[in-house]
């Protein structure tokens, strides 16, 4: 029994020395937890948008996301709003209620990006 806590307590603090059976086993279990996990274990989702492409804007009315018009380009005013719906609880992780959709454009007047104003009362 003392041979098997041993073993344990030599396994869990790392004490084998490189080139042991020991040390190749330890190194192979945390390979195989890397590669054999699925991502769902770590609830992990791809991300189709980057950092910047998405900016929190807070102001008095209260919290705002700035996202690039061509994350939300369509042809209506309704798919721009399904499409900014669907970035954001993408990003936030959460579900989210747009309250409303200001255009921001450039000093040439070309479409930049959308603040998108969501409900305060999910903050």
């Amino acid at each position: 029994m003392k041979k098997i806590l041993r073993g344990v307590w030599g396994f869990i603090f790392w004490n084998y020395e490189r080139g042991t059976w020991q040390y190749d086993l330890m190194c192979a279990l945390i390979l195989a937890f890397i590669f054999v996990t699925p991502t769902r274990f770590f609830r992990d989702r791809p991300t189709l948008t980057e950092a910047r492409q998405v900016v929190e804007v807070r102001g008095i009315e209260g919290t705002g996301y700035r996202i690039e018009a061509r994350l939300l380009e369509g042809g209506s005013k309704r798919s721009v709003e399904l499409n900014a719906l669907q970035v954001l609880e993408q990003v936030t992780d959460r579900a989210v209620t747009i309250q409303r959709i200001e255009k921001v454009f450039d000093a040439k007047g070309n479409l930049q990006a959308y603040t998108v104003w969501i409900e305060s009362s999910q903050e």
